[in-house]
């Protein structure tokens, strides 16, 4: 799965959740709808509601931090959907801007979501 634009909010892909189309349930130990979600760049400046441009306008750069990190949780959710799953899943992030000082403040909450999933290849 590769998630981008809209994919970051009211998506839900999983076994349990194809139960209400097939009629068949489908165990957390066999849940393989989704295992990958490739991730290619950090959602900054995604939340563009009138209540996020309230809340820059008062609070500025913090106020996209803490959306940023929100919706970032949010695409990992894809991923990880309920307990008792396989750990067969991968989460592949490309965006480069976590490794430059300039973007360090705003993706801080980024880096620290990814901590669980620190076993990585960086090329």
């Amino acid at each position: 799965m590769l998630g981008v634009g809209s994919e970051w909010t009211g998506l839900y892909l999983s076994g349990d959740g194809l139960a209400a189309i097939t009629g068949r349930h489908v165990a957390e130990s066999e849940d393989q709808v989704v295992t990958d979600l490739i991730i290619p760049t950090a959602p900054i400046g995604t939340n563009r509601s009138l209540t996020q441009a309230w809340r820059k306008e008062r609070m500025g750069m913090v106020a996209e931090v803490g959306a940023t990190s929100l919706m970032f949780r949010q695409g990992i959710g894809r991923l990880v959907r309920r307990e008792g799953l396989p750990r067969n899943r991968r989460l592949h992030f490309l965006d480069t801007r976590i490794y430059d000082p300039a973007w360090r403040l705003l993706l801080q909450p980024v880096v620290k979501a990814l901590a669980p999933y620190r076993r990585r290849v960086m090329v």
